[in-house]
């Protein structure tokens, strides 16, 4: 069994059994169970698609500087180059640690869960089981620190 999948089913299995009542705030926690599961699911199923060398569409929306639509190039786990879409231009080596493996976005996922935030929204590739949308807002107090990953036409 790999590392993340002994990760994420132990992570699992402590949320599980920390979340089973309600949150600090009386907000049910079954919630984040419930997006645990899903994401062991999602993440069994990309693992299993066994994919090393990819592209993807990524963007990010959030009270920062939003990040153009990019296409982004994974190998070996890394992300080697990106473009921005709309008109071709090369991201730098600095520009390209902003961006995510598809791996790292699982990560987002599973750091959202772990750190009990507010609201966590994601959705996955139906087939790929990869994350496409990732909506995530830390705190219900705190302004305009929500923050939206996409990513798409993974290929």
């Amino acid at each position: 069994m790999s590392y993340r999948r002994t990760f994420g089913a132990l992570s699992a299995a402590l949320t599980l059994m920390s979340l089973s009542g309600c949150g600090g705030d009386g907000t049910p926690t079954i919630v984040l169970s419930e997006e645990q599961a899903r994401l062991n699911q999602n993440l069994s199923r990309w693992e299993n698609a066994d994919i090393s060398r990819y592209e993807y569409e990524y963007r990010r929306s959030c009270y920062c500087p939003d990040l153009l639509k990019t296409v982004v190039t994974v190998q070996g786990g890394e992300v080697t180059e990106a473009f921005y879409k709309e008109d071709g231009t090369y991201l730098s080596d600095k520009q390209l640690e902003q961006l995510y493996t598809t791996n790292e976005l699982f990560d987002i996922v599973q750091d959202a869960i772990n750190d009990r935030v507010f609201s966590l929204d994601v959705e996955y590739d139906p087939t790929l089981g990869y994350p496409t949308r990732i909506a995530i807002d830390r705190d219900e107090q705190m302004v305009d620190e929500e923050i939206t990953h996409y990513a798409s036409s993974l290929q």
